[in-house]
This record gives C-alpha cells, structure tokens and sequence, in this order.
C-alpha cells in the first residue's frame, strides 16, 4: 500500500513522462572548518528551479557549477558578497540575500529564476566552511527536473 501511494504522488508531480523532480533537501547540520558538503551533483540534462541556504553565518561559501550546452557556468559566493554587491532583493536570474538577520544569526540565501536555468551535463552545489568556527546550516535544499532521456 505504501509503494502504491508513493508511485502515485510521483507520477501526479510529473511534467512529462520522461522527467522526474529532483529535490534535495540536507537540514540542520555543523559544518567544522575547513570542510564542505555537496549539495546535489547531478549529472545529467535537466533544469534548475529553485535553490536556496540557511545558516548562522554569512560567511558560509557556496559554489555553483552549471554546465550548458556551450559552456560552465562556475560560481562561489557567500552572503556577505551579495550583501556588499546590493544583492538583497528577489532577482529573476541570479543568488540573492533573502535573510541578513545579525541579532539573531540567521543568513539565507536564495536562487528562484523567473525561467528555470537549463543544464545538459551537470548541476553541482557544493557549500563550504573556509573560516575558523563551526557554522550551522539550518536548511539547505534544490529542486530540480532530471530529463531521463537524452532527446526531450
């Protein structure tokens, strides 16, 4: 009964019958110094819909590699950056700082493009604690659509 229900809510969530949803979802988690930890590394054609980072400390990095069909796209960035960078409202296209919370140590950042981000080979975010102190990620997650055929 369990497995019928299961198959069910997967195939009411489908687009199309050759996608699937990929969500990825890690919470609440330290992070020593000097470590990191993938987020999802999915190596296949699909589309990005949304990402997005909690944390104790804007000082947290994020790498995003996107591959499309003619290049990678290769970014790290923490939430100070962004804060620095004026990054603080919803942006159609790119990371932003959704949360600059210093009284009560909350970071978020955010990705939700107006138009999913197409990759062909590979989606990778990896987060990373490059300083001296532990941070604690409160949620991290991604939701993406994997193509399970290479003609979609």
């Amino acid at each position: 009964m369990g497995n019928s229900v299961s198959n069910d809510l997967s195939s009411s969530l489908a687009l199309n019958p050759r996608w699937r949803y990929r969500p990825y979802d890690l919470a609440t988690f330290v992070l020593q110094p000097g470590t990191n930890r993938t987020l999802c590394n999915l190596r296949k054609r699909g589309l990005a819909l949304f990402s997005g980072v909690t944390c104790n400390n804007p000082l947290l990095d994020c790498t995003v590699e996107l591959e499309s069909e003619s290049e990678l796209y290769s970014t790290t960035f923490n939430m100070t950056a962004l804060i620095f960078a004026g990054l603080t409202l919803p942006s159609s296209s790119g990371w932003w700082c959704s949360r600059n919370d210093p009284v009560n140590f909350i970071w978020s950042v955010a990705f939700a493009p107006s138009w999913p981000w197409p990759f062909y080979r590979r989606l990778s975010v990896i987060i990373a604690n490059n300083i001296a102190v532990p941070i604690t990620i409160f949620r991290a997650s991604l939701l993406s659509i994997e193509f399970l055929e290479d003609k979609v």
